[in-house]
């Protein structure tokens, strides 16, 4: 069966982006399977010898140089948790082809105007931040690698010096070359480094939020099914009661129905990814750190400042991003519960408050995302390690 018959909601408005962008690092299940080798290959090459080359430069500075040591740890593990996400996501292929399929026919089955209107709304409310995150890792990614480059040549023109500026790199690394003499060479190789390390967090990142929205879809259609069941049976006087319990009784037969799929599509995309996000959130939170350290550090240097500054913000918004759709599962679960539990169930017959019950009951623990079950994927565990690390940094500046 060919793709466009397979996955043909992928080629819409709502997921195309996500697909062209898993698409291009090789990533999606119905691309050339050569094609997918070659790239595959290609990008775990370029960025494992590009950490390769920086571990061997902090070798050298060991003892010598904190500022250049530290920076140089946070952009291996960058590197590293770049690495892990590329290598694990590929290892869950099959499971996300799953994912995907599910999706699939989720679009397919779900077939009620009002419901599709749902499904829809909720895939379209998560553009805005995906597009918004896609748009500033970009941004922070051209500011990183090009002000090394444009600072020295915009200061020999506004304040010029006897020599020019010498130039410099946006990172540490060991290259054994004349560094002057191939300077722009090296630089597009390491602009390159940076550009498909940024494009593989942002094509996970950005499906696996997409994977989230819908699943939030679902839980928007189980609220609408209950509602409806309800407001049937409080019709009940101006229809026959035969036929009303019947449509009542198919509703949350169908809201019951898609709750257990709802589940079991959230416990699908916690175990596709959580050995994924455990690996690359763990370095995260390492290189926030270094980042919020280093700054301290830097106190007396403006230049270093601005760059360790957008890497701070640029992980930061990173490890936000990645909370965000566990925070809204997590609601959207207990919306569920809530509209069961305070819906006119009393005035329901038995066999329908049963059903009822059997949704409450389900509900009663809400659905959460974590990092390989140690680290909940929230707001609140987001907003801590936010707390944490600006007390890091006071504490540094003060005894410093």
């Amino acid at each position: 069966m060919s793709e466009s018959k397979t996955l043909k909601i992928f080629e819409s408005d709502y997921y195309r982006t996500y697909k062209n962008s898993v698409k291009l690092i090789g990533l999606w299940p119905h691309e050339n399977i050569h094609k997918k080798r070659i790239t595959r290959f290609f990008i775990t090459a370029l960025l494992t010898t590009f950490m390769i080359l920086q571990g061997i430069r902090l070798y050298e500075e060991l003892g010598n140089d904190i500022d250049i040591v530290l920076e140089l740890i946070g952009s291996i593990a960058y590197f590293s948790g770049c690495i892990c996400k590329y290598l694990t996501t590929i290892k869950a292929q099959a499971a996300l082809q799953f994912l995907y399929e599910q999706i699939q026919g989720h679009w397919d089955t779900i077939t009620n105007k009002r419901e599709r209107q749902i499904l829809e709304q909720s895939a379209s409310e998560s553009q805005f931040l995906s597009k918004f995150y896609m748009g500033a890792s970009y941004v922070a990614l051209v500011v990183y690698t090009a002000s090394p480059v444009l600072v020295p040549i915009i200061l020999d023109i506004a304040l010029p010096l006897n020599e020019s500026r010498r130039k410099t790199f946006p990172y540490f690394i060991e290259y054994f070359i004349d560094t002057e003499f191939y300077y722009y060479q090296l630089m597009v190789h390491g602009t390159i480094c940076f550009t498909i390390s940024v494009l593989v967090y942002i094509s996970i990142d950005t499906m696996y939020a997409a994977c989230c929205q819908h699943l939030c879809g679902l839980f928007d259609i189980v609220e609408h099914r209950l509602k409806e069941a309800v407001k049937t049976n409080s019709n009940r006087i101006n229809l026959e009661p035969d036929r009303t319990d019947i449509l009542m009784h198919k509703l949350l037969n169908e809201a019951i129905t898609l709750h257990q799929d709802s589940i079991e599509f959230a416990v699908l995309i916690e175990n596709t990814y959580a050995l994924c996000y455990l690996l690359v959130l763990g370095l995260n939170l390492a290189v926030i750190v270094l980042a919020a350290v280093d700054i301290v550090i830097n106190l007396d240097d403006t230049n270093q400042i601005i760059r360790l500054s957008i890497l701070y913000i640029a992980f930061s918004f990173h490890l936000f991003f990645n909370s965000v759709p566990g925070q809204k599962i997590h609601d959207k679960s207990v919306n569920v519960m809530n509209s069961a539990y305070f819906s006119e169930w009393y005035n329901l017959p038995l066999n329908a408050r049963k059903l009822i019950q059997l949704i409450i009951h389900r509900s009663l623990n809400p659905c959460q995302f974590t990092a390989g079950g140690l680290f909940v994927l929230n707001i609140e565990n987001f907003g801590s390690i936010m707390k944490s690390s600006m007390s890091y940094i006071t504490v540094l500046a003060s005894i410093r």
